[in-house]
Parts: structure tokens; sequence; C-alpha cells
């Protein structure tokens, strides 16, 4: 194991999934994925356990990040390809 890697592990429906969207979203994520100035919205799929999180960083605040669900990424990819085919957009990929 790495040192610098949380595992999280548990069974089918014990709430994985859940904790680590709350957190992207407690933490200024698109919660249907993204980066925090990725933001659109398809269909709410998300818990409102974030509302009950506080985050809290490190002295060095990141300036990036990026949260990708695996339920969601198939939206994540077509707004992608949206704002690409807008003709003064630029390009994301």
């Amino acid at each position: 194991m790495h040192p610098k890697v949380t595992y999280l592990v548990g069974e089918n429906g014990s709430g994985k999934s859940t904790l680590l969207d709350a957190i992207a979203v407690a933490s200024g994520f698109n919660p249907e994925g993204g980066s925090v100035n990725f933001n659109f919205n398809t269909r709410a799929s998300h818990s409102v356990f974030h509302r009950f999180l506080r985050t809290s960083r490190a002295v060095h605040r990141h300036t990036d990040g990026y949260f990708l669900r695996s339920e969601s990424f198939f939206n994540v990819a077509t707004e992608i390809d949206n704002l690409d085919a807008q003709p003064l957009g630029a390009r994301l990929l």
C-alpha cells in the first residue's frame, strides 16, 4: 500500500460512494462530476449528506481538482462534447 492513498473498503451498499460524493460536494465540486468550475445539472442523484460535513484543508490550498463519478461519466463526457461544439468556445479535450 502507498502511504498517500486512502482505501475505502466495505460491502456493497455500505456507503462508500455516498461518503465520497458528500466530500466532493462539500469541497465545492459539481455533484455530477468535473472540476469546481464545471457546473451543469442533468438530474440530481446525490444525497444531502454533504450538508452535514465540514471540510478543511492544509495550509497549502490546491487550486485544481477533478471529481469523476462512475455513475455520471457519460453526463460529463456529453457536456464536454456540447461545450466543444460551441463556435467560440475553448476546446476542453
